[in-house]
């Protein structure tokens, strides 16, 4: 596999390689861009559309980002993400419309997907113990969900203002 560095402000532009351990038929054949938190938890964007969360850790918490400063540039809209009170990937929000969340990642933070109305389908992983305030607000096009059997504390607002979700599926371990 290649790699090299692009300006997305410390984020990869990654050749053919996806996160290792990780290959399966939902993975695209480039990731496009790859980018490691503090808390161990790594983000990756690949070429299916698919924001992919990965890695091994608890995900910080944000900051609403329906409270970012919004910069038009070329006709689309642009949140601001240099003060790292808002999540990275909302800085390409346009080029994904899945959230896969695999490994080892045991917390989402709050308002960590929240606004993100391009948003259609969510997979959350088996290890996934917690999902903070907020983390999945407003998702206007998001259907349907499953909470795997690892969950044990739903924050405050998950799924406000989510219109469309018509089916939340629990598994009957949590029950």
């Amino acid at each position: 596999p290649t790699t090299e560095t692009d300006t997305f402000e410390g984020s990869t532009i990654i050749g053919t390689n996806v996160p290792k351990g990780y290959h399966n038929e939902s993975f695209g054949n480039v990731a496009l861009i790859e980018k490691k938190g503090e808390s161990g938890v790594k983000w990756l964007i690949d070429n299916k559309q698919h924001l992919i969360i990965y890695g091994e850790g608890n995900m910080d918490d944000f900051k609403d980002p329906s409270k970012s400063t919004n910069e038009q540039k070329d006709g689309n809209t642009k949140r601001e993400t240099k003060d790292k009170t808002i999540p990275p990937w909302y800085e390409f929000e346009s080029m994904f419309n899945s959230i896969q969340v695999i490994g080892k990642v045991y917390k989402l933070g709050s308002y960590a997907f929240s606004h993100l109305n391009q948003v259609q389908t969510i997979t959350l992983n088996d290890a996934l113990k917690t999902i903070n305030d907020f983390a999945f607000e407003s998702l206007s096009k998001v259907e349907t969900i499953q909470l795997k059997k690892g969950l044990e504390t739903l924050g405050v607002g998950v799924f406000k203002n989510c219109a469309n979700l018509t089916s939340i599926t629990v598994s009957t371990e949590n029950l």
